[in-house]
């Protein structure tokens, strides 16, 4: 640095390109030349440059060490995985794997997603667990495995990342092995190929990630226009990976992941907006033999059940799932949030004194509609409702003009689901 002799010209303050680079903060070469060619700024000079309007390449610069160990930049992944020799040709010669955790346990206890996608034809299979240990991770792969068997394909190479559910662990180097473990165990089991992908790379197991973000968007949706309880969510991302098996997509040649699977084209004509009412008839019950017992129970459209002719519904009633074919639908809901939003005011003014303990008339002409509107709030919930089983129902009054509590109502039975599979 210093004074520099070019000509008849004198340049004060010029210096390297790698010089300026360290004084302004390690800024880009391509801005200092930048600034230099416009003369955005005085006292700017650099050795061996002169101005130029445009500049067709920039110089080699010597690269700064501080810049290479203090960059945060991740290097780009290409589409095409060069780390791998082949693309997946037939179902089941590539599968993928990933756990997605939802926070709110569902009705049964799950609390976790194990899905395996076809790298091919993009087929995807959840499994809802309660935890994700290594031997809940193996039980899932062999069903999916079953599952694969029946349509005629073999599972051959499964991917997935290093998670402590397929006992992903950092190679020790030289001849020494990684230690294998139970899902390992259960791959060689079943002669399958299990390949990992490095650590911190989730763009490597892309297609299982973006089957999460697919699922569990639509799911939500589903939920939100539906009202219904948020611990219903398998329910509601079973229904949307069903869907999503059965929409074409660009990757799949404008096919459905179903007909590459199975070879039949989908059908939709069976399919109900999720979370609408039905009223199926009572099936073994004697109660409906009595006089003027109702003959039908109300129900919600939950989808369909693999392996069984039917209409998957829950029954609030009963609390549990089935599958019945005789059932009428009602998919209007468009007065469901406006009625149990009515309600949601009435029952906080009330839980902050601002109103006496009474019911909720909705309607004027109707004095049911208090008793109603709980019900429904009992069956719906709200993401913050801790429990929305258990919510007290509003005092009735007595002949003599008090108000008495209605009492507790009857707690949530644990009756198990009989259908455990959800749709595929």
């Amino acid at each position: 640095p210093g004074t520099v002799f070019s000509g008849d010209t004198v340049r004060v303050n010029s210096a390297s390109l790698e010089l300026w680079h360290r004084r302004l903060g390690h800024v880009a070469a391509k801005s200092l030349l930048r600034i230099f060619d416009k003369g955005a700024a005085d006292g700017f000079d650099l050795d061996g440059f002169r101005p130029q309007r445009s500049r067709g390449r920039v110089p080699r610069v010597r690269r700064c060490p501080a810049c290479e160990l203090c960059s945060t930049a991740s290097v780009p992944i290409p589409r095409s995985r060069t780390s791998y020799d082949y693309d997946p040709t037939v179902p089941g010669q590539v599968v993928y794997t990933d756990v997605k955790y939802v926070r709110r346990p569902a009705l049964s206890g799950a609390r976790y997603v194990i899905v395996f996608v076809d790298a091919y034809t993009r087929f995807s299979y959840p499994v809802f667990t309660s935890d994700k240990t290594a031997a809940t991770a193996a039980a899932a792969l062999r069903e999916f495995v079953e599952f694969m068997a029946q349509h005629g394909h073999v599972v051959r190479c499964l991917r997935s990342d290093r998670g402590s559910e397929y006992d992903g662990q950092e190679d020790a180097g030289g001849p020494v092995r990684r230690r294998l473990g139970l899902f390992d165990e259960e791959c060689l089991r079943l002669h399958i190929r299990h390949e990992t992908s490095p650590v911190d790379t989730p763009q490597l197991n892309g297609i299982p990630e973006s089957y999460n973000r697919w699922t569990f968007t639509k799911a939500n949706r589903m939920l939100y226009e539906s009202a219904l309880r948020p611990s219903l969510w398998p329910e509601a991302v079973g229904h949307a990976n069903y869907i999503r098996n059965r929409i074409p997509t660009r990757v799949t040649d404008d096919k459905s992941p179903y007909e590459l699977l199975t070879g039949r084209r989908p059908r939709f004509d069976y399919l109900k907006v999720w979370g609408s009412r039905g009223y199926m008839t009572r099936t073994h019950d004697d109660q409906r033999k009595d006089p003027g017992a109702c003959q039908r129970l109300e129900v919600f459209y939950m989808g369909a059940t693999a392996g069984r002719l039917g209409y998957r519904v829950y029954v609030p009633e009963g609390d549990y799932f089935t599958t019945v074919t005789d059932i009428r639908f009602d998919e209007d809901m468009r007065d469901r949030h406006a009625v149990l939003h009515n309600y949601d005011q009435w029952r906080a003014r009330r839980e902050r004194g601002e109103i006496d303990d009474g019911p909720l008339v909705a309607d004027p002409d109707d004095p049911a509609a208090a008793m109603s509107n709980d019900r429904a709030r009992r069956i719906f919930g709200r993401p913050s409702d801790p429990d929305p089983l258990h919510l007290r129902l509003p005092s009735r009054p007595t002949r003599s003009g008090r108000r008495r509590g209605a009492g507790e109502p009857e707690t949530k039975n644990n009756t198990t689901d009989s259908d455990t599979k959800e749709w595929r």
